[in-house]
């Protein structure tokens, strides 16, 4: 009997070992969760208005206000070259359901802003599922809108709309039962500030 309590021993130390290790990786896992959730706030808010019908007796228009983003997500880089890459990011909820994104670059010597992305996707209060997003299609059918209302690169602070106005055609940008509309995205808020090329 003797002969096996060292090797019992030796097996105990083994899976204690194997537990400890475990442990620690779930702890690290739960870390890395809880600092994500912490760096989620309530950021201005996106609005986004979306206006169609099934018919024309059928006009319906919903709008969806999204709160939650994070430093991560919302933000302006200023490429130091008198251009700023502009990335406004929200959703519904800190389990990321129903989100709108906007991404483009201004310059601020033109005083234009250069469209690069936007994707969206949500369930609105009519049970439909309204997704765009601009690399579905290259739509010709779809015409899209970026007006900035104003825009300050020392705090921050934006406003703008970007209008996409789509078809009911299968190659919209816009998935929405094969309807017709006009979708709005709406911004008001101060974005935090960032170099491309941050120094060490």
């Amino acid at each position: 009997m003797k002969k096996f309590l060292p090797l019992f021993a030796f097996t105990l130390l083994l899976v204690l070992t194997s537990c400890t290790s475990n442990l620690k990786d779930d702890i690290s896992d739960l870390q890395s969760q809880l600092d994500e959730f912490k760096s989620l706030t309530l950021f201005p808010a996106i609005k986004v208005t979306n206006e169609y019908s099934y018919d024309a007796n059928t006009p319906i228009k919903d709008v969806v206000t999204l709160y939650y983003s994070s430093k991560h997500y919302q933000y302006i880089e200023d490429n130091e070259d008198g251009t700023y890459e502009i990335y406004i990011y929200n959703f519904d909820n800190p389990a990321w359901y129903d989100e709108a994104e906007l991404e483009f670059t201004y310059n601020s010597n033109t005083g234009e802003a250069t469209l690069n992305n936007y994707y969206g996707d949500y369930i609105n209060d009519y049970g439909d599922r309204v997704r765009f997003n601009d690399s579905y299609y290259n739509a010709v059918t779809d015409t899209q809108e970026l007006v900035i209302n104003s825009i300050n690169l020392e705090t921050g602070k934006i406003s703008l709309v970007f209008t996409l106005t789509y078809s009911a055609t299968s190659n919209s940008n816009v998935a929405i039962y094969g309807t017709a509309g006009t979708l709005k995205i709406e911004y008001d808020g101060t974005l935090p500030m960032r170099s491309a090329y941050p120094t060490n």
